[in-house]
């Protein structure tokens, strides 16, 4: 039964009533497959994704870009409140039909699952599904059970360490879901080469490809007409562990103590809360949570941007500020090496190392070239260099599954045999 509540008010609100109704004359639409009609598109998604941060980045950006290709829809449950709103927003701005769920708890799971997935991708004619996240197992374990063999399914993992989630020795459904989306995908989008390395090597097969998180370059480009501050500037969830703010922030201080003139900006969910040294905190600026718009202007303003994650995926504000023609500091894994290494404006340091660091941060406000900066960053994450291979396969598979309908067993089979 479809549930259409808003956040968790249990009530159905009229806005997301009519974005359900809108949806299902988009599905009853694809049901009568009328010549030239674009291929149906559904996100199966939880709320429990950060859609603040590189996940919904990386699902909006996309969506944005082919939605001249594809009739997209989203489908989500409703219980985190915040995540849930932004999805919603981003349906009504771009006019994309919204499925809204309540969840579906697993045992060892940690998402909140989308109880009405299984109506959701096997009523409507969807030619393609996407799930994504490692950590979404009850979500992506329900998809798996209902995709059907004449649809393509594309995974977006995301992938990270276990330990990057909080209680992961409870969640046993972790690598099983994990492991079970990789094999069944048509396409499996990595973030990295190194994270499509890792991979290939465990499904072995040849459904993965390199598909970056993708920026918008006509928003983040080089300031037009003033010149950078050398504020140093951090953009993360504080709330989150592994994003090492503490790290970015002490060295902040130690670019105070060595010059009477630095200054620093913290911005992001959980920046305004954090408690600094009294001697120095006149010198900080804390933004707390940002909009777009203000999000550009503090990466335009800055002189160098500074994020010492014990772990990114991606590092979506490292795209986004050297976009902008501001150098980053940020660290060195096998992820951030395969992306950034070699970048212009980017250097990868041991985020231990504070002589490394510091060394790092005062070579970026002493000398740097946001023109030579942006345009790196442009060639390599601009929305049609990152998106090309996702939409070329896409395309690959849509045209094979026409001339040669294969069922999905067929179609791993063939992958595993390349």
């Amino acid at each position: 039964m479809l549930q259409n509540n808003l956040e968790n008010s249990g009530r159905p609100d009229q806005d997301s009533c009519k974005m359900n109704k809108l949806a299902r004359r988009t599905m009853e639409s694809k049901a009568s497959n009328k010549e030239g009609a674009k291929p149906g598109y559904l996100f199966v998604i939880t709320s429990s994704n950060q859609l603040f941060s590189g996940t919904g980045t990386a699902i909006f950006e996309w969506i944005r870009y082919a939605k001249d290709s594809y009739a997209f829809a989203i489908a989500i449950d409703n219980s985190n409140p915040k995540n849930f709103k932004i999805c919603l927003e981003f349906c009504r701005n771009e006019a994309i039909p919204i499925l809204v769920s309540g969840p579906a708890q697993r045992r060892g799971a940690a998402d909140p699952g989308v109880a009405d997935s299984l109506e959701y991708v096997r009523q409507g004619q969807w030619k393609i599904v996407e799930i994504v996240s490692w950590a979404n197992s009850a979500t992506n374990l329900d998809v798996l059970a209902s995709i059907r063999e004449d649809q393509i399914l594309v995974y977006t993992p995301h992938t990270q360490p276990t330990w990057t989630i909080p209680g992961a020795e409870n969640l046993y459904l972790l690598e099983p879901a994990f492991e079970a989306a990789i094999r069944a995908a048509d396409i499996v989008c990595c973030d990295s080469p190194a994270e499509l390395d890792k991979l290939k090597r465990l499904a072995n097969t040849s459904n993965c490809i390199y598909s970056p998180l993708a920026v918008n370059t006509d928003r983040f480009k080089p300031p037009a007409s003033h010149k950078k501050s050398k504020e140093v500037l951090l953009i993360a969830d504080f709330r989150e562990i592994r994003k090492r703010t503490d790290l970015a922030v002490n060295a902040m201080v130690r670019l105070m103590r060595r010059n009477p003139n630095a200054t620093a900006a913290l911005a992001g969910r959980g920046s305004e809360e954090v408690e600094l040294p009294i001697e120095f905190g006149s010198r900080f600026k804390q933004h707390g949570y940002v909009n777009d718009n203000e999000l550009v202007k503090l990466y335009q303003n800055s002189g160098v941007f500074l994020l010492l994650s014990d772990f990114e995926a991606f590092g979506i504000p490292i795209a986004e500020a050297l976009s902008c023609g501001t150098p980053v500091v940020t660290t060195e894994n096998p992820e951030m090496s395969s992306l950034y290494q070699g970048l212009a404006g980017c250097t990868l340091v041991d985020n231990k190392d504070e002589d490394a660091i510091d060394s790092a941060v005062d070579e970026a406000l002493g000398n740097s070239d946001p023109q030579l900066i942006a345009k790196a960053a442009h060639e390599k994450f601009g929305l049609h260099a990152a998106f090309k291979r996702k939409s070329e396969r896409l395309q690959e598979l849509i045209e094979r599954k026409l001339e040669a309908p294969q069922t999905r067993g067929q179609i791993l089979g063939s992958a595993r045999a390349k």
